[in-house]
């Protein structure tokens, strides 16, 4: 995507909507960085690999963000989700429920440090390329800073361009994100010398990432 004349890569999950729509869930800053500044140029590569583009480019539509992270207020991570309505390149009819499945969404998932994910997503800084998916399997750590709707931390080493990629539920604690395991958090941000760590948005029930889901659904 392009925003304010930069170019950037992120990662997104096709999620589950309604018929004909193609809904791709992200985070916030990967479809606008405020008011004004909505990015362009918007293509989803499902399944790319080192080059390969094995399920087409897929292009946006409608682009939408919440409004805590719109705002771009002190809590705007708390806030940062964002998701895209887009069609297939090559052919308009195209569905992704018809070509590379969906996954489901979760709202309102009381996690506990026992509680598992697993995050996918395509990170292109440090010693990464952007050529290929990876993925971090870890525990809920802890909340930054407070309880409930503040963003969580689990262990991760993914750098920039994993943006908005999925955390999935890992309810059956094998490390990998399987079909039926629901998307419950996107990759926001990390710290600056704090080493191996993600942090993801909290998706409240009926709070603005689900009025987001709706709006576009």
């Amino acid at each position: 995507m392009t925003i304010d004349g930069g170019n950037y890569v992120c990662s997104g999950t096709a999620v589950a909507a309604s018929a004909g729509v193609n809904l791709v869930w992200t985070a916030g800053h990967c479809v606008t960085d405020g008011t004004g500044h909505e990015a362009t140029n918007l293509l989803f590569v499902p399944g790319y690999y080192r080059g390969a583009e094995p399920n087409g480019r897929w292009a946006f539509t409608v682009l939408d963000s919440t409004p805590g992270w719109e705002a771009q207020g002190a809590d705007r991570f708390r806030y940062d989700v964002g998701a895209a309505r887009v069609v297939n390149a090559a052919n308009t009819d195209a569905t992704f429920a018809g070509t590379i499945g969906t996954r489901a969404i979760t709202f309102g998932l009381a996690p506990t440090t026992s509680t598992r994910f697993v995050s996918y997503g395509y990170p292109a800084a440090g010693k990464f390329t952007g050529s290929q998916q990876y993925a971090c399997a870890s525990p809920l750590r802890r909340w930054d800073t407070r309880a409930l709707l503040d963003p969580m931390q689990i262990s991760c080493d993914m750098t920039g361009g994993s943006s908005g990629g999925g955390w999935f539920l890992d309810s059956n604690a094998n490390s990998v994100g399987d079909v039926g395991e629901p998307l419950v958090s996107v990759n926001s941000y990390g710290y600056i010398g704090e080493k191996n760590t993600m942090y993801g948005p909290y998706l409240a029930a009926g709070g603005q990432a689900q009025a987001l889901y709706s709006s576009l659904d």
